[in-house]
């Protein structure tokens, strides 16, 4: 059974079940944290971030994990709770780190779990759990794990770091931007800047820092009268040198348009880890009309968590014994288009210290392991790629192959739509003939 949602990808084995959710979405004063609830039982509905409810329908031999990811607060000060604290204090700008807990997949040990860990009220006679805060692909989570009996505990924690061994995160992206932004009398706004990209790595090595420049354009949503909101929204596009392309869904919010406005609210829309970043303003206009907007700040956003016109359309594929996978795409674009379909393999997370990599393994650039031309005609098309000799050995060696599937679609009309999604490669399965 295969977990996706939030930008995470997860395995579970037979007979358990799992949840992707966010507890309280849409509610800005709820928890929203992206979360995962997986249990060795049927599992029931339970919208605590760590399971209270699920914990207390354990018997002596149920495990249940909970993974949460800490953003956005895990960023920002721990005295600071909503955007107009934001702007309230100059000091309080954004600063994201990749570092916040520390960096690579943990691995489980009995030694670590202690009935103290347990949480909420159930039945269970010899109970025992532990949690572990660590950060992958730039995203800090929360890892909390319950097992119903301490005599079960050896063979649950082995199934629990099968599991987690499995665990594919989406990277974030931490834009660093310097952008001007012009606003016709038509509330167009077009605007270019230049900053850095930092990537972060799916399977936690070092990060990528990109010089990267930048083109914004969308429209003015919402004009207030002087002291009143003023919002932008459109979309930031950049291409790193290796030709990926970056679309980020961004909104800006001026709070009011006085004379001494010196801040600006960045959001990033539709992304499963909304963080408010602050930029430093400077804006050209007066009271009723702001004809341009200079930013200089920082946003953070998932990478491949955006809507498009085409996407990936599925979570898993097979490769067949000459290693060619067979890659269903959706196509709701205008007209037909050819387009590129490129797999960059991301690899496992690292099972020890950074310092315990190989070069290889550190290296910062994604490799390419396959890429392919296509015309797509239909909603619904086909792409047969064939896969890289190292990836073949590699897929053949670990039976299993995480990549970040990019593609992208150019219309007659010469429009472009992007997408990025995971994607899990296995191999075809063998099968073996018996005579009598």
């Amino acid at each position: 059974m295969s977990l996706q949602g939030n930008g995470l990808l997860i395995n579970l084995p037979t007979g358990w079940s799992g949840r992707v959710f966010v507890p309280d979405a849409g509610d800005p004063e709820g928890d929203n944290r992206p979360t995962i609830h997986m249990a060795s039982f049927a599992l029931p509905a339970d919208d605590a971030s760590f399971g209270s409810g699920v914990i207390s329908a354990m018997t002596s031999s149920s495990t249940f994990m909970a993974l949460v990811e800490y953003s956005p607060d895990i960023y920002t000060p721990d005295d600071i709770a909503t955007p107009d604290e934001l702007l309230a204090d100059p000091s309080n700008l954004l600063d994201p780190s990749l570092s916040g807990f520390d960096n690579g997949l943990p691995t489980l040990s009995s030694a670590s779990f202690d009935r103290e860990y347990v949480h909420g009220d159930s039945d269970l006679v010899n109970p025992t759990a532990y949690e572990v805060p660590f950060s992958l692909a730039g995203r800090p989570f929360q890892l909390y794990v319950v097992v119903g009996d301490q005599a079960t505990l050896p063979a649950a924690v082995g199934t629990a770091n099968q599991i987690l061994q499995t665990l594919v995160v989406t990277p974030v992206v931490f834009v660093e931007l310097q952008l001007t932004v012009a606003i016709d009398t038509f509330a167009n706004c077009t605007g270019s800047g230049s900053g850095i990209c930092i990537l972060a790595r799916a399977d936690g090595g070092t990060s990528e820092r990109v010089p990267a420049t930048y083109s914004f354009t969308g429209q003015v949503t919402y004009r207030g009268i002087c002291i009143d909101t003023y919002q932008v929204q459109g979309v930031l596009a950049t291409t790193l040198a290796d030709g990926r392309a970056i679309q980020v869904p961004l909104k800006i919010v001026l709070p009011g348009t006085v004379s001494n406005l010196t801040k600006a609210l960045l959001f990033v829309e539709d992304d499963p880890v909304p963080l408010p970043a602050v930029a430093q303003l400077t804006y050209y206009g007066n009271c009723s009309e702001v004809k341009s907007i200079a930013l200089l700040g920082t946003v953070v956003a998932t990478l491949n968590s955006f809507s498009s016109v085409v996407g990936i359309a599925a979570t898993a594929v097979t490769a067949t014994s000459a290693g060619q996978v067979a890659v269903p795409l959706s196509w709701g674009g205008t007209g037909p288009g050819s387009g590129t379909l490129s797999l960059f393999q991301i690899g496992g997370a690292p099972r020890g210290p950074l310092r315990e990599q190989s070069l290889r393994e550190r290296s910062s650039q994604p490799r390419l392991v396959g890429r392919r031309r296509f015309n797509v005609h239909s909603a619904h098309t086909t792409v047969r790629v064939q896969l890289s000799r190292v990836a073949r050995r590699r897929l053949r060696r670990k039976r299993r192959l995480n990549v970040e599937a990019d593609v992208e679609v150019k219309n007659a009309n010469g429009q472009v739509a992007r997408s990025r999604s995971l994607l899990v490669i296995r191999p075809a399965r063998s099968h073996s003939r018996h005579h009598s």
